[in-house]
């Protein structure tokens, strides 16, 4: 399984973290290679993305769901690629450091199953942590430009 973990201090309160990443149509449109997404409920949604490999480019369907919420410190999420036998699942922590400095915390694991599991395994293993760099610095610019300054 490819995994990745990437942690940002932010100088803003954990709340207003939490108002953004509670909801996924606030993040989703951040991950590096996204087309589009929609709903089908509150807590699942079907997200495009393109991507390469190699010289190949692919758009693929990923159902995301949320699995867990505990507000305002954890979102947890699973992710399954639609007609590919490949799955995973991240998170999102937020954990305060003072009233107005938050440390947040991105985590994304996927694995490929399959004949061609072992091949896209190792793709995987280096384009995850930079994915999960990417998407959760992505995450803290979009909250930090969506917010007044904190004096």
């Amino acid at each position: 399984m490819a995994s990745g973990i990437h942690h940002v201090e932010m100088d803003l309160p954990i709340s207003v973290i939490w108002n953004f990443v509670k909801d996924f149509d606030h993040w989703a449109p951040l991950l590096p290679g996204y087309v589009e997404h929609w709903k089908l409920d509150s807590q699942k949604s079907i997200w495009k993305l393109q991507g390469e490999i190699g010289k190949v480019r692919k758009q693929i369907s990923v159902q995301v769901e949320l699995t867990e919420v505990q507000a305002p410190t954890f979102i947890a999420f699973s992710l399954s690629v639609i007609d590919y036998p490949c799955s995973g699942q991240g998170y999102f922590t937020a954990a305060p450091i003072t009233d107005r400095k938050t440390k947040i915390t991105g985590s994304l694991e996927i694995s490929a199953k399959g004949m061609m599991g072992p091949m896209m395994n190792s793709v995987l293993k280096a384009k995850v942590p930079k994915l999960g760099r990417e998407f959760t610095e992505r995450v803290a610019k979009e909250i930090a430009q969506r917010q007044p300054l904190f004096v």
